[in-house]
């Protein structure tokens, strides 16, 4: 998972942590942070990086929650 969050955080620009469970490592939750000045470009990064995870053949994205503050 640490590759993955570096190319992550390297490509997008973003903060990333591994959050929830962390004792499986089959699994992982992943908190993703994202800063910009208008909301339509985080949508626009948040999607990107949807993308760039379903492209990943050894992940599965199950569940995806985002919030605005």
């Amino acid at each position: 998972m640490s590759s993955v969050k570096t190319r992550l955080s390297n490509r997008f620009n973003l903060s990333i942590a591994e959050i929830g469970q962390k004792d499986s490592w089959t699994e992982a939750e992943l908190g993703i942070a994202v800063v910009a000045e208008e909301r339509a470009l985080v949508d626009r990064v948040l999607e990107q990086v949807t993308r760039f995870l379903d492209a990943d053949v050894r992940l599965e994205v199950v569940h995806r929650v985002v919030e605005y503050f």
